[in-house]
């Protein structure tokens, strides 16, 4: 959900959340990896990047005496079809992030449709638009009071 809430409020979300994790718990936060091929063409058509990594590390360095350990791992994980009206819808979809309605001129529907095309087209004839998430971990220090 943090994809739909302005990227200046995420460090305030994720410590919130951070501090409703119990003492020795352990936080799990996933996004969409900003490199990935669905992020590339959300970034190709709207501008947008969101990036999780970089979220994460802030929270990481906030709350450090408070911090046990974290990790980010990059889970693959890739959206597969047969039928190319389903790919383009799937791309719509993909690309409808915050500011999008802003944008002037729209990303146009030809556009995409190439886009999809050219670079989720695979030779077997079936699309595969690529959609690996970052998860970060975050282990929450033990309360020392025990």
């Amino acid at each position: 959900m943090l994809y739909y809430l302005p990227e200046e409020e995420w460090p305030g979300i994720l410590d919130r959340v951070f501090g409703w994790t119990a003492p020795g718990g352990t936080l799990l936060v996933l996004l969409q990896d900003p490199d990935n091929a669905c992020m590339r063409m959300v970034r190709h058509f709207t501008g947008a990047r969101f990036d999780l990594r970089t979220a994460a590390r802030r929270l990481v360095a906030r709350q450090a005496g408070r911090v046990a350990d974290w990790s980010v791992e990059t889970v693959g994980n890739a959206y597969r079809t047969a039928d190319p009206r389903e790919a383009l819808a799937t791309a719509e979809f993909m690309i409808n992030v915050p500011g999008l309605k802003d944008l002037d001129p729209l990303p146009s529907r030809a556009g995409l449709a190439a886009y999809v095309d050219e670079h989720f087209a695979r030779p077997d004839g079936t699309y595969a638009i690529g959609h690996a998430h970052d998860v970060v971990r975050i282990r929450r220090a033990p309360d020392p009071a025990g």
